[in-house]
């Protein structure tokens, strides 16, 4: 560290801590950061409210793209909790029409209402589950291009009309 003009020169490591500091704790002003951002651990010295309004600036940039990246391995974590959801309830169907045709087979299609409607409700069940993950997993995969033309088949498709929307490129 060398002092330039009565500024000291902070290192990119203890720039970078700063950074981690403001980012979790909500991306305070510079005033807040000042009051808790600890002193350089080489030097001892600590960035002015001056130097951390310039560094708060530069940190505004990076902080979006880490914001971004985390919206998308957010949004990639909920669809995949909601694929194995979804799995999960085809599965369920399927043994409750599993237990539900052992009963009947074993006593008889007449000896139990509670039986029928566990097959009819595990059928319905697996029904409604079993293309669901498969359509979002594929939905996910594809380009934006790949999604515009999907709805565009689908709306050829359907009896509304729509105004063609202007093309994105």
């Amino acid at each position: 560290m060398e002092i330039i003009n009565n500024k000291f020169e902070f290192t990119e490591g203890y720039k970078n801590e700063v950074f981690g500091v403001w980012y979790k704790a909500g991306k305070p002003n510079s005033h807040a950061l000042y009051q808790i951002v600890n002193p350089d651990p080489m030097t001892g010295n600590k960035p002015t409210q001056r130097t951390l309004l310039q560094w708060t600036q530069e940190f505004k940039v990076m902080a979006e793209k880490l914001d971004a990246d985390f919206q998308e391995r957010l949004g990639e974590m909920l669809i995949a909790e909601k694929i194995e959801m979804v799995k999960r309830h085809a599965r369920i169907g399927q043994l409750m029409q599993d237990k539900a045709m052992e009963y009947i087979n074993e006593v008889g299609l007449d000896s139990s209402p509670a039986a029928v409607r566990l097959l009819v409700e595990g059928i319905r069940i697996e029904r409604e589950s079993i293309g669901i993950p498969q359509a979002i997993e594929k939905l996910t995969k594809m380009s934006d291009e790949s999604l515009l033309q999907e709805v565009m088949n689908i709306l050829e498709k359907s009896e509304i009309s729509i105004e063609q929307l202007p093309s994105a490129t």
